[in-house]
């Protein structure tokens, strides 16, 4: 195994570097084996190290990839695909932009036939546009009303000055006699 000497020491952070493997897993790998603990960290033997792991076309495989059992048919019919086989899956669309597409693709055809698109009937068109009007007539009534309001919070606003002032002068009044 490359850079792993069998009479080398190694921390679980040379180790889990060289191997890359997680630290998490030498701890567990250390307890199991009986490890020597220096401090508070455990120190490795190279041959520990190679019993539990080994190469294979320079890739460090786990004893337990040998118990590994490979199930159903082989992978590599698989593997050589011809690239024009592979149908590259279209971008999502989101329900929008189809329903517009869809709207267009309809209003294009009926144009061609020379047909009238009504997407509502005569009933709901005469309905939509009273509600409209209704709308507009509300929207002036909104700004009759917010300007109704202003003025009564203005004249509020001049009958407690008075008062204050009258209130004041009366106060005033009072403790000169």
């Amino acid at each position: 195994m490359q850079n792993i000497k069998p009479n080398t020491e190694y921390t679980v952070s040379e180790a889990s570097r060289i191997l890359n493997v997680s630290t998490r897993t030498l701890n567990r790998l250390a307890v199991k084996e009986g490890v020597k603990k220096v401090g508070k960290k455990y120190i490795f033997q190279g041959s520990i190290l190679l019993k539990n792991y080994q190469t294979h076309g320079g890739l460090i495989i786990s004893p337990l990839a040998d118990k590994v059992m490979v199930l159903g048919k082989p992978l590599e019919p698989f593997k050589t695909t011809n690239k024009t086989e592979i149908q590259e899956k279209p971008p999502e669309v989101s329900y929008e932009e189809q329903l517009k597409k869809a709207i267009e693709l309809i209003t294009i055809a009926a144009a061609k036939q020379n047909v009238q698109h009504k997407i509502f009937t005569e009933d709901e068109y005469v309905n939509l546009i009273g509600t409209l009007d209704r709308v507009e007539h509300q929207e002036e009534q909104i700004q009759y009303l917010r300007k109704r309001v202003e003025k009564q919070d203005e004249i509020l606003t001049n009958l407690f000055k008075t008062i204050e002032q009258r209130n004041y002068i009366e106060a005033k009044g009072l403790t000169k006699e």
